[in-house]
């Protein structure tokens, strides 16, 4: 909208105000008028974008609109104040001396092109823009089912090693001690005895952090007993390792889960833990899970010192900005059709995770335990 301040011939300076739209604004020009009073002191133009072929109706359509008389402008027609003119299509206009200068336009290409060849255009451009926006989802489920196929292929590489550590390493660790434990009988010395003891040792703690690590990597309570016997293992553990207290909890205890809703959870738990461990700089730990007929929910809160805000809100909205643990919980839950929530300040950071309990066909064929 354009204001200009002419004097007419027989008043005081008065402005003119120019008013343009595409094709399509016609209603808003309508509206406009109607609101307008009728003795503003003040001109109206209006400039409507049109195909310059086409005749315009647009003085008629808006004498409707308003009590003002409504002009289509010629050359040289005199701008009156309380009056409205309209500007016919396919010319340049002006003013000087009060009176409206109309010019053919140039046809210089590109700056007065028709709505209609303009609306194409923009036609064109939102289907690039929307071809490139479906390409762009193709590509990120790509990389998700790619995300969660490399989780998988994790999850059962950890049970393996597990199962090796287990069948393999510790049974030889085991036979080591029992010869160890043959030979101190056999020591005499003193000095060689004390030093056979200490193998002896050694060899107890070699044991006791195989099966630790073994347990860590695919606890064998997830498959035998459930995520909750698994959780409370665990988060003992956790407590005796990292000197941080754990208040745990848990709720409808007998209740199993399927086994493609049990270990994603348990990795959450581990990986959450993980993270208070290392970043919140907390004391203590709260642990909450509820699990129901139709949704199971695990709470994590430390008391520390937070996630910076800028990364937090990286990440809800891209997924991006704090590393590779929150990522993967969100995929994980996301092939679960549950969601991950995030809420974190001063006073420390609540992990939600949220799992609807629906069997589904995939859950089914992995092997579930209800």
């Amino acid at each position: 909208m354009k204001k200009d301040t002419i004097k007419g011939n027989e008043s005081a300076p008065f402005a003119v105000v120019a008013v343009g739209a595409s094709a399509g604004g016609l209603e808003a020009f309508s509206q406009l008028l109607r609101a307008i009073p009728n003795n503003t002191g003040m001109a109206f133009v209006f400039i409507q974008h049109l195909d310059p072929t086409h005749h315009s109706m647009l003085s008629e359509l808006l004498a409707k609109a308003s009590n003002m008389p409504v002009l289509e402008a010629t050359n040289g027609t005199a701008v009156k104040p309380n009056h409205v003119y309209v500007i016919p299509p396919n010319v340049n206009m002006g003013i000087s001396g009060h009176r409206l200068q109309l010019t053919p336009r140039d046809g210089v290409p590109g700056l007065h092109t028709p709505i209609t060849e303009r609306s194409a255009a923009d036609q064109a451009l939102q289907k690039a823009y929307e071809r490139l926006e479906s390409m762009v989802e193709e590509r990120t489920a790509a990389v998700r089912q790619l995300s969660l196929k490399l989780l998988s292929v994790q999850d059962e590489e950890h049970r393996t090693i597990a199962r090796e550590l287990h069948d393999s390493l510790g049974q030889d660790l085991a036979a080591i001690k029992m010869d160890v434990q043959r030979v101190r009988k056999l020591v005499s010395d003193g000095q060689a005895g004390e030093l056979v003891s200490k193998l002896s040792e050694s060899l107890e703690k070699c044991i006791g952090e195989t099966r630790t690590i073994s347990h860590l990597l695919h606890p064998p309570l997830i498959d035998e007993l459930g995520f909750v016997a698994a959780a409370k293992w665990y988060t003992e553990g956790f407590s005796e390792r990292s000197g941080i207290k754990v208040n745990l909890n848990l709720s409808n205890t007998s209740q199993r889960m399927p086994r493609a809703v049990e270990l994603p959870l348990f990795r959450i738990l581990q990986a959450t833990l993980s993270n208070v461990h290392r970043h919140a700089g907390s004391s203590s730990v709260d642990i909450r899970f509820e699990v129901t007929a139709q949704e199971a929910k695990l709470e994590v809160k430390d008391h520390g010192k937070g996630i910076d805000p800028e990364l937090l809100k990286r990440f809800e909205d891209s997924g991006a900005g704090v590393g590779i643990g929150l990522g993967g919980m969100r995929e994980r839950l996301r092939e679960l059709g549950g969601r991950l929530e995030v809420e974190s300040d001063a006073n420390g950071t609540l992990i939600r995770a949220l799992v609807p309990l629906v069997v589904s066909v995939k859950a089914k064929k992995s092997g579930s335990a209800v």
